[in-house]
């Protein structure tokens, strides 16, 4: 995806287990005009690589649904798509499916954001905080990819440095001793 420019679509992260309740929520965002992307609907028949494509969904969505069961905090793929989200700094938003616990639900490193319980009767009242966040969300500042600084490529980008050809741990820090030193004569 080109710099600067807005994500809009949430990727949906879930256990397989729960795909009845997270079809129901998927169906529900889509008829309220949020770009929601799901393995269901964006793997087709004959995908060459689905993972590369699943990772792809993830890089083009400013923030992931966490399907959050006891069953999610489990699965290895959630916590795969987790560590993804993370590098590409999607928010996320816990949606608290299922279990009497939320912190048994939740994977660890999540359990400090705010949830949106969706279970049994709180759907209707979660299903409206969730429209409206994803609505600001995408409206908003945090849903849009920032272009790197004038003259320095991401990266993986073309012309940027190869991890294995990074600059020194000297070349970073030039110029510090000047103003550690300046700091300490205060």
């Amino acid at each position: 995806m080109p710099d600067g420019l807005t994500r809009t679509q949430v990727f949906v992260s879930y256990a397989g287990a729960d795909r009845a309740i997270v079809e129901q929520i998927y169906t529900d965002l889509k008829a309220r005009g949020i770009d929601a992307w799901i393995d269901q609907s964006g793997l087709e028949a004959g995908t060459p690589d689905w993972e590369q494509t699943l990772r792809d969904a993830i890089r083009n969505s400013w923030a992931v649904l966490l399907m959050a069961s006891p069953r999610s905090r489990r699965s290895l793929y959630v916590k795969d798509e987790l560590r993804i989200a993370n590098y590409y700094k999607c928010k996320i938003f816990p949606l608290w499916i299922e279990g009497d616990d939320l912190i048994d639900a939740l994977p660890m490193g999540i359990g400090g954001t705010q949830a949106i319980d969706m279970r049994g009767e709180g759907y209707a009242a979660g299903l409206v905080k969730l429209s409206a966040a994803l609505v600001k969300g995408v409206s908003g500042t945090f849903a849009t990819v920032p272009p790197p600084p004038e003259g320095i490529p991401l990266k993986g980008s073309v012309g940027a440095p190869s991890p294995a050809v990074e600059e020194s741990p000297r070349a970073r820090y030039f110029g510090r001793t000047h103003a550690i030193r300046a700091a300490q004569s205060v």
